[in-house]
């Protein structure tokens, strides 16, 4: 195998392992779990979440030109709270992008 040929193995503990599994529910992977839903959530990869990201993340329009109530309530948190200075960018993406 190709970990043989170069004479390294790779050996997780049981706990390694689970935070590889379940990285959200240990403190030290949380930078990881922070990563992987910017470069998920982050579609034109500007290091940061707009509105339109944020709800293209949990709703499609699939065509459909009337919102759910739910995606409506979610544009108002948006505003609301994760974009507080109205600049259409996410607290959370400018805390990332500051703190990187």
């Amino acid at each position: 195998d190709a970990f043989a040929a170069t004479g390294l193995y790779a050996v997780a503990t049981k706990e390694e392992f689970t935070a590889f599994l379940h990285p959200e529910e240990y403190d030290y992977m949380k930078d990881i779990v922070v990563q992987e839903t910017m470069e998920d959530i982050d579609k034109n990869a500007d290091g940061f979440i707009d509105l339109e990201e944020y709800i293209g993340d949990m709703y499609s329009h699939d065509g459909n030109t009337d919102e759910p109530e739910w995606v409506k309530t979610e544009r108002e948190q948006f505003v609301e709270f994760r974009d507080k200075n109205r600049d259409d960018i996410s607290l959370v993406s400018k805390f990332i992008f500051m703190n990187s």
